[in-house]
């Protein structure tokens, strides 16, 4: 489980100060929609022991990245040889559009690879012969135990395989039967959307974000992106005479 960070009780001027003179202190702003927002004190997904970057821009809230970083750590401890997990776009830097997506703008919309029983492999179309059943399972697993996943977007194809899946595992260890959508349940964590059946989108929430990006989120977007540190200068040693 995640642990999800308070929204900050401090008055409004006091957020203004500290975005302008200690910003990390803040955390991260979602701002607006996951189709018409803005990032800010975003957090960069980094190529790790576990995951590599697929997408240009790996941009989320803090809580985002934490859980799919805890997610593939996850799985990595289910199954030590486990290749790396492709992990696509998240968001800009400041968030805004980012083609081709409709969402992914407020940092808290991620694409995420499936497993493959050939190794790490990005945007190729899920099958039966080619999909790591066990491993993706626990992903998924994983994410949804975070606590935190608002909904799943994957392709109905691979809604099946999961199923069917299922019916292999101890019943202890099946989920609730009313996890994928179905004609009587449009609104189940897992929906079936076109377009994903190479990958997964998940969309997460985060309360703790949205509700600084409703205080003072058009104040945040005013203020210009910092510059980074100037690297120290280089200290050439003299040479020996």
């Amino acid at each position: 489980m995640i642990e999800a960070r308070a929204p900050d009780p401090r008055p409004t001027s006091e957020l203004m100060r500290l975005a302008k003179e200690d910003p990390r202190s803040l955390g991260s702003a979602s701002i607006g929609s996951p189709t018409r927002g803005g990032l800010w004190g975003g957090v960069e997904m980094k190529d790790s022991e576990g995951i590599v970057r697929a997408g240009a821009y790996g941009w989320g809230t803090e809580s985002v990245i934490l859980s799919i970083e805890r997610a593939v750590r996850e799985v990595r401890r289910c199954h030590p040889d486990s290749p790396k997990l492709y992990v696509g776009d998240i968001a800009r830097e400041r968030g805004g559009w980012l083609r081709p997506h409709r969402s992914h703008q407020s940092g808290l919309d991620a694409d995420i690879g499936y497993f493959y029983k050939t190794g790490s492999v990005w945007y190729q179309r899920a099958t039966a012969e080619n999909l790591d059943l066990p491993r993706t399972w626990t992903l998924i697993r994983a994410l949804i135990e975070g606590g935190n996943v608002e909904m799943i977007f994957m392709d109905i194809s691979i809604q099946r395989l999961l199923q069917k899946y299922f019916e292999t595992l101890p019943e202890a260890e099946r989920p609730q039967a009313d996890l994928f959508e179905s004609p009587l349940r449009k609104d189940a964590l897992i929906r079936h959307t076109w377009g994903h059946a190479s990958h997964f989108h998940v969309r997460f929430t985060d309360p703790a974000a949205v509700k600084l990006g409703q205080r003072i989120g058009r104040e945040l977007q005013r203020i210009p992106k910092p510059r980074p540190p100037k690297p120290a200068p280089r200290r050439i040693k003299p040479r020996a005479r």
